[in-house]
């Protein structure tokens, strides 16, 4: 996380992404989200997880149902490209391929250059949330015991006995 001397950039902020082509989007990783010198994978997977959802806004698919994560390489503080591949569009359901790079980078298509690095890679599958329909039955299921409430004043005191 940032240090005391840095200002926090707001994860909206942090995590926002540019289309910059038909399927290529420009993103910023910011050193407020790093662990040491390395951007958070949650934070860098959440840039990819909004491309995806701006991506398939148009297509009524915006909410991510199943996403797979790979780190071949570190990614670094500084601009990235993300290249999407439509691996299949559906009418319910969409699955694509989105490659971050890094380094190097050029201003227009193809954005990325042989020095360039492919630092993370993922597959995400997208509907509308929304619109599902289907059973839902009463398990029955409860806490047992059921949870007490927290005390937020005696937890602000590391207090709090949870």
């Amino acid at each position: 996380m940032a240090s005391a001397s840095e200002q926090l950039v707001p994860f909206n902020d942090a995590t926002q992404v540019t289309k910059v082509d038909s399927k290529v989007y420009l993103a910023n990783l910011a050193s407020a989200w790093c662990i040491g010198s390395v951007p958070n994978g949650g934070y860098v997977a959440s840039i990819i997880l909004r491309a995806a959802s701006l991506h398939l806004a148009a297509r009524g698919q915006p909410d991510t149902i199943s996403a797979h994560f790979e780190y071949p390489n570190r990614t670094e503080v500084g601009p990235a490209i993300l290249i999407v591949e439509e691996v299949k569009l559906g009418r319910n359901l969409s699955t694509v391929h989105i490659t971050l790079y890094q380094h190097e980078l050029l201003q227009s298509a193809p954005w990325f250059s042989a020095k360039s690095r492919r630092n993370v890679l993922a597959y995400l599958t997208n509907a509308r949330i929304s619109l599902e329909k289907g059973l839902t039955l009463d398990s029955g299921w409860t806490m047992a015991p059921p949870l007490k409430p927290v005390d937020f004043a005696a937890l602000g005191l590391d207090k709090d006995p949870h």
